[in-house]
């Protein structure tokens, strides 16, 4: 091995082959079911009224049901259709930031 200042190079001569096993898989992708969601997960959403909850049971809400209810107010406004492209997807997320509460200062 060589090295001059920032610069430098190694060399590896192996003899036999030299496995590398990965050692953190991809991080997975959940289904977390928002485009299609299953009947009783819709039931048991349509229970949470986001709007007339305290503070605290919305800030308990998980955040699944939240979710669904953004969904549900998008499709109502474009035609049942999910956000399709960058700009519609960051729509939704603003959509979706729109439904928090502003945080109370602690005493």
């Amino acid at each position: 091995a060589r090295s001059y200042g920032f610069l430098g190079y190694l060399r590896l001569a192996l003899t036999k082959p030299h496995e590398v096993i990965e050692s953190k898989p991809d991080t997975e992708l959940y289904d977390l079911r928002m485009a299609t969601p299953f009947p009783s997960l819709m039931e048991h959403c349509a229970g949470y009224d986001l709007e007339s909850m305290e503070d605290m049971d919305h800030a308990h809400t998980p955040y699944v049901i939240i979710l669904i209810h953004a969904v549900q107010r998008w499709r109502e406004a474009h035609d049942g259709q999910l956000p399709k492209g960058f700009g519609e997807k960051n729509e939704f997320k603003e959509l979706v930031k729109s439904m928090a509460r502003p945080q109370k200062e602690s005493e």
